[in-house]
């Protein structure tokens, strides 16, 4: 198999695994979501297979896409900087995201079995701590994401290996990376709702795109 059909293959899986994301995120019950005051009740109460569905999705995602990050070169030649300190941080953002929804989802499922056993003090506290997610305001995982599709872009234009589309559409990724940050540094979860419902659309797309220029390279 050739480098370019690798990419491609892994690009076109790693679009499935955003769209699993976006649409497992509004199938998700509003006290399941991020930052809810009723998660832990709402786990034990009304099941969590979409929770978890909905975790494993990002993470496998992430870990799939740090090998993309490392695999696809636009470029021609050496990479310029602002490619290559990119290429760091989406490696540091998806590294971030998957051990996040790992952790979150192990803390969340094993104290929402605990929950209807405990008194209401201890829910009390429970709530207060939360899940105490690694990136909380999901800066890393996400705005220090946002650089890498733009200096792909970039290179892509220079080398003329990507059609317009296909750039526009990382410009778009990095865009929605950026919204859903912010939305959760605000904790204006409707303005993540919004960045969610885009990323069903931009993102898979984005990839798709890469897939099949990729494979046309091949």
């Amino acid at each position: 198999m050739s480098s370019q059909r690798g990419v491609g293959m892994l690009a076109a899986v790693v679009a499935v695994g955003y769209l699993v994301i976006g649409v497992t995120h509004f199938c998700l019950p509003a006290r399941q979501l991020q930052g809810a005051a009723s998660l832990f009740a709402s786990l034990a109460r009304d099941g969590n297979a979409i929770f978890r569905v909905h975790y494993w999705a990002f993470a496998i995602t992430s870990l799939l896409a740090m090998a993309l990050v490392v695999s696809v070169r636009p470029e021609r030649g050496e990479p310029d900087l602002f490619l290559q300190v990119a290429r760091v941080w989406a490696l540091l953002a998806f590294a971030v995201t998957a051990v996040d929804f790992l952790y979150v989802q192990q803390r969340a499922l094993t104290i929402a079995e605990q929950w209807n056993s405990l008194d209401a003090s201890s829910q009390q506290a429970l709530l207060v701590l939360g899940t105490g997610r690694i990136d909380a305001t999901w800066f890393i995982g996400f705005a220090a994401l946002a650089p890498w599709p733009i200096a792909l872009s970039r290179a892509a234009r220079r080398s003329g290996v990507w059609p317009r589309a296909t750039r526009v559409a990382a410009y778009l990724v990095s865009i929605d990376a950026l919204c859903v940050s912010l939305g959760a540094l605000a904790h204006q979860f409707l303005f993540v709702n919004l960045a969610a419902a885009g990323a069903i659309v931009v993102t898979p797309a984005f990839f798709v795109l890469m897939s099949r220029q990729s494979l046309r390279a091949d």
